[in-house]
């Protein structure tokens, strides 16, 4: 679980209740909770605030949270490319086999 979600589901808030308190579009407070974009500064400022904190240990927590989603990004990238490579091999080797009821009658 994210940060941002941690925090707001501590709190027992929605994502609509912190968008509004923090004077986020739902949009983007979504797209900040699933690691997609990073808070501006002032939006920032108005989450931390939100949440007692220092706009530092959020910016803090937060760069961490997104090294993990970059790492998660990278690793699913790899996989899927070796997945397709897996599956190009396979077809290689399956669309070089003769057929054995042609030719030889």
């Amino acid at each position: 679980m994210g940060v941002l979600k941690t925090l707001r589901t501590g709190l027992g808030l929605t994502q609509t209740e912190v968008s509004r308190r923090a004077n986020i579009q739902i949009s983007t407070y979504k797209r900040y909770e699933l690691g997609i974009n990073f808070p501006k500064m002032d939006a920032l400022g108005r989450l931390a605030e939100l949440y007692s904190m220092p706009v530092g240990s959020l910016y803090s927590l937060l760069s961490e949270d997104k090294e993990t989603y970059s790492r998660m990004d990278e690793l699913h990238i790899a996989y899927e490319k070796r997945k397709a490579r897996k599956k190009a091999s396979e077809d290689d080797s399956g669309s070089d086999q003769s057929n054995p009821t042609e030719g030889g009658r």
